[in-house]
């Protein structure tokens, strides 16, 4: 009985069902509730102004109503996202919180090379469908500035569309380039060099982050610029002077010459009363010409603008993507408010449409104030994709308003670079051998012309070679310059060497080695490293095990030793600069590795056997200096990371597990290596409270106590150059590495990004200290090595080595004097 009841409770539980389901489909036959449409089949526009913004959201309602009353709906709703900028709107779409927006050519370029974007659909223009235009610079026909030539051009208020643009910076800075106007001042930042060729100017986006990564671009490239806008940053890409139709305002009004595509003149004079007489053209080859005179009179052609995408869209999304905007063309693509043909300027048609029909005099409009907004969806649905803007306060909203239509890019050419250089050039343009331009990223090469050869980096051990080469390929990524080439020394001083005799132009040197450099080399320090003290110098202690009570500073005769190496700063110079000078260690005059063999038992001092640190010659047997290294054949107790107790952390490693009772080492190894930041099998089981300071005063101090228990200040490791090369070659190279931080230098990025600071696999300090937070210009009057060094590190060197005292002698107002000199002496300043 229960079984025959379950059974019919069962079937009316389904057949209830199915008439439930068969109710819905009947109330929704005919009509697509936004209820019933899949959230995922939804477009993220991204816009950058309150104006785009309202205009996309209007877009977006005639979808919808498209789709509430069509049976051919579209396949995508269309949401509307507003950022601050365009590059915002790349990094959004990067990271799929956007999809799609319309990009500058230039923009493009940044879009693909730094954010793998791509292009899918381009605009054309007009009633012919073109699709470019032509970048033009114009001047005023009555003008007190003299401008007939592109000399005439130094020292002129200039106004640009943006930094980044194609037509408005990229093309008229590449031609000026190669006639040879600027001076180069920054290889990596051509901002500082236009501002240095122009006078006031207006170029937005110049003093934003990712153009001005080091701080340093003048004011004067944004003087220019408005703003007067609250709503509106100056020199932002948001700025009133930016785009087309501001780089025209700032020309009309502060500017002597603006950088344009050339229909913005006529596209202004459509909305405002302007007399296009009062105008010319500046050809790059000399003199003047009428505006519409473009073909024969421009600086170059620029590929259509394009909707980008994300390169991680599939290819069948992407087709979905170009189906609904096209869909979109044909449903929204009439031109109602375009009165004028796109290449004449000639008029088309007898009036506006119906929404300008209001309009009393076009003197009322302003960039920013062109029509009252009219907030009110049109009730026939008739949503003017292009053109229209005017009726939103702004031009160019969304797409350019001379687009009549749009075209897809072909899946082969779906890169930035295949869809710029797929771009016939016109064949004036293309065979003026004045331009040396084959193809469209000809331009943004020229961009990146640098005078200075490249920078040879010199390393010395297999590990660093590898670490170089990554290097190398990470800085060629973000298109740095000069260009960075890694050579191997057999040894630093072999690097010192070869920087001297020209076959090298920099290594990193620890600050004994600096002094050694700079003595017998003619090496100095420009950049230096920077740790987390926050500023270049850091501390030498001594490390003794927590545990072991019987170690004391002041008593270490005959114990175990182990040494960052040998000369160098923390692990030998300091603390045999304290031995020696408190009589702890007896002196044998200049022979201090005799002292330190006499006075430690056992050590682990790498290079301490190697003749070419050192010349003096004994009959003395030094081996137990190198009696606790763990090296394997001919790398035993050698001055490299293929020691395996080499360097900071290698003197750590050997009071760990190399029988070391003692460590001489800077302040960071403790917590570099304990505490689980340093997977190794032979520091996972290290904290930091195993080990503590041994002070000067005989006492004892936790491992956190660095700064009252030391045994002295050092300036941190520094990259050196020749100091006879060129200071535009200097400052190449110390705006290489200062520009790589910006985008290597975070020790957190993801595990895929090559990291500066970071060393990789059982190996520390490769290249640069691992305790490294960034790296810093050094100023001029420092870049003497005794000047860097300091007194008091060069009084340690002449306890430890006696070749110093002779250096040591030199009035420091001398030294500062001779780099003075050095300075004015070069025939470049920066």
């Amino acid at each position: 009985m229960n079984l025959i009841f379950n059974t019919k409770f069962v079937l009316f539980v389904l057949i209830s069902l199915k008439l439930v389901s068969q109710v819905v489909n009947q109330s929704n036959h005919g009509i697509r509730s936004d209820l019933n449409i899949d959230r995922k089949n939804r477009l993220i526009f991204c816009t950058i102004s309150v104006e785009e913004q309202r205009k996309c959201e209007h877009w977006s309602e005639a979808i919808r109503s498209v789709t509430r009353t069509s049976v051919n709906a579209f396949e995508y709703e269309l949401d509307c996202k507003m950022a601050s900028d365009k590059d915002q709107c790349m990094n959004w779409i990067e990271s799929l919180i956007a999809h799609l927006t319309v990009l500058d050519p230039g923009e493009l370029f940044t879009a693909g090379r730094y954010h793998s974007l791509v292009p899918i659909m381009y605009e054309l223009y007009g009633s012919t469908k073109e699709k470019g235009y032509y970048s033009v610079a114009v001047v005023k026909t009555q003008s007190s500035s003299y401008i007939r030539d592109l000399r005439d051009l130094r020292g002129k208020k200039a106004c640009f569309t943006g930094v980044g643009h194609l037509s408005g910076w990229v093309i008229p800075i590449s031609r000026l380039l190669d006639e040879e106007l600027f001076d180069i001042r920054d290889c990596n930042n051509i901002i500082r060099s236009a501002a240095s060729f122009f006078g006031d100017s207006c170029a937005p986006n110049s003093l934003i982050d990712k153009n001005n990564p080091i701080g340093n671009n003048p004011l004067s490239i944004c003087s220019l610029c408005s703003a007067a806008d609250p709503d509106k940053s100056k020199c932002s890409g948001n700025d009133i002077f930016a785009n087309f139709e501001g780089a025209f305002q700032c020309l009309s009004r502060v500017g002597d010459v603006a950088f344009l595509k050339h229909t913005t003149i006529n596209e202004i004079s459509r909305y405002k009363n302007i007399n296009k007489n009062d105008y010319e053209l500046l050809c790059p080859n000399g003199g003047r010409r009428p505006i519409n005179a473009y073909q024969d009179c421009n600086w170059g052609y620029v590929p259509s603008h394009a909707i980008v995408i994300s390169s991680a869209t599939l290819p069948e999304d992407r087709h979905k993507i170009q189906k609904f905007l096209f869909e979109s063309v044909n449903r929204f693509g009439a031109q109602l408010m375009h009165n004028k043909d796109y290449i004449t300027g000639q008029s088309m048609r007898p009036s506006f449409n119906r929404f300008n029909q209001s309009f009393t005099s076009k003197q009322n409009l302003t960039k920013y104030n062109l029509l009252q907004f009219d907030d009110r969806f049109r009730s026939d649905g008739q949503f003017p994709l292009f053109g229209d803007s005017v009726r939103y306060g702004a031009m160019n909203l969304l797409f350019a308003d001379e687009t009549t239509s749009l075209n897809s890019v072909e899946i082969s050419k779906q890169t930035f670079a295949g869809y710029l250089r797929s771009y016939e050039l016109p064949a004036r343009i293309r065979f003026d051998y004045r331009s040396n331009i084959t193809n469209i990223l000809d331009y943004f090469e020229k961009l990146r012309k640098c005078p200075v050869p490249n920078a040879r980096f010199c390393v010395v051990s297999d590990q660093e070679l590898e670490k170089c080469q990554r290097m190398k390929t990470a800085f060629h990524a973000q298109m740095l310059k000069p260009e960075l080439t890694c050579v191997k020394g057999h040894s630093t001083i072999g690097c010192m060497s070869m920087i001297h005799d020209g076959n090298a132009d920099l290594t990193v040197l620890d600050a004994g080695d600096i002094y050694t450099g700079g003595h017998k080399f003619n090496l100095e320090p420009i950049v230096s490293e920077q740790n987390n003290l926050n500023d270049t110098y850091y501390y030498s202690v001594a490390i003794t095990r927590q545990s072991d009570k019987n170690t004391d500073l002041l008593y270490l005769k005959g114990k175990k030793s182990c040494h960052s190496g040998f000369g160098l700063a923390a692990g030998w110079v300091v603390p045999l600069s304290f031995l020696l000078s408190n009589s702890r260690m007896r002196s044998y005059g200049c022979d201090s590795v005799r002292a330190a063999s006499e006075f430690f038992q056992k050590s682990c001092i790498p290079g301490s056997l190697s003749r070419e640190f050192y010349s003096y010659d004994s009959t003395w047997d030094y081996g137990n200096l190198c009696d606790l290294c763990h090296g394997a054949s001919y790398r035993f107790c050698s001055r490299d990371s293929s020691e395996p107790f080499f360097g900071d952390t290698g003197a750590l490693r050997c009071l760990v597990e190399g029988g070391g009772e003692i460590a001489f080492t800077k302040h960071t190894s403790i917590l570099e290596n304990t505490g689980g930041r340093n997977p190794d099998w032979w520091a996972r089981n290290v904290i930091p409270d195993d080990f503590e300071l041994l002070c000067r005063d005989g006492t004892r101090a936790t491992y956190q106590d660095y700064k009252n228990c030391h045994l002295g200040r050092v300036p941190t490791n520094a990259i050196v150059n020749n100091k006879y090369n060129d200071i535009l070659m200097k400052e190449a190279f110390i705006n290489l590495f200062i520009y790589a931080q910006q985008f290597y230098g975070s020790k957190y990025s993801e595990d895929f990004t090559f990291k500066m600071f970071v060393s990789h696999h059982d190996y520390k300090d490769l290249i640069f200290q691992d305790s490294t937070v960034q790296l810093k210009a050094i100023p001029y009057w420092r870049r003497d090595y005794r000047q860097y060094l300091g007194h008091e590190f060069l009084k340690a060197m002449t306890i430890v080595d006696c070749t110093a005292g002779a250096l040591n002698n030199m009035p420091s107002f001398l030294t500062l004097l001779l780099v003075i000199i050095s300075f004015y002496n070069s025939h470049t300043f920066i």
